[in-house]
């Protein structure tokens, strides 16, 4: 999660094509990025914003503290 909070916040990602971002992080983490991803999404810590276009993922302003366990995702996940 930090990790994938942390490359959002070194640089510019396509939202609709995330496989460059999970072969940087390495292919076997590819279900762990992508489930960080959708956290993150889920609590309002990044969002998909258009530019020129396109759609990038970007970090939202935090407004108080976001807790990640709250992810629908994460929740789901959870229970299996």
């Amino acid at each position: 999660m930090i990790t994938v909070y942390r490359e959002l916040q070194a640089r510019r990602w396509h939202a609709e094509e995330l496989q460059p971002l999970c072969a940087k992080l390495g292919e076997e983490n590819t279900g762990k990025t992508l489930v960080a991803v959708t956290a993150l999404e889920q609590v309002g810590l990044i969002a998909a914003v258009e530019k020129g276009g396109a759609k990038y993922l970007e970090l939202v302003p935090a407004q108080g503290k976001k807790n990640l366990a709250d992810a629908p995702v994460l929740k789901c996940l959870e229970g299996m």
